[in-house]
């Protein structure tokens, strides 16, 4: 039968070295009565960071986007109001990834 060492910080069969142990403890009995609301607090975090945010830049022919794209603007903003519509209507064949687009539409 495996010895126990008699050091403060000595790992038991589980290797986990009895100091972090000991902190865990301190940890769970200091945010006792708190741990419902940390835990709803970090639930409520993780839903706001799966939602869709930061730029959308899009190149598109002023034909298609005002024709079509456009009008699609206010409710794409209602149901994704975290991202922000970089968009440019114009003419010319652009490079996605030089120019750091995320999407394109021409029209033939």
């Amino acid at each position: 039968m495996e010895k126990w060492k008699t050091s403060s910080s000595y790992e038991n069969k589980s290797s986990v070295p009895y100091s972090v142990r000991a902190l865990s403890v301190r940890f769970l009995v200091s945010i006792d009565g708190n741990l419902e609301a940390l835990q709803a607090a970090i639930a409520e975090a993780a839903v706001h960071n799966s939602e869709p945010a930061g730029v959308l830049k899009v190149s598109m022919s002023p034909s298609i986007g005002l024709r079509h794209i456009l009008p699609l603007l206010p409710p794409f903003l209602a149901k994704y109001p975290r991202i922000t519509p970089e968009w440019h209507f114009e003419n010319r064949p652009v490079d996605l990834i030089g120019e750091n687009y995320d999407a394109g539409c021409t029209s033939s």
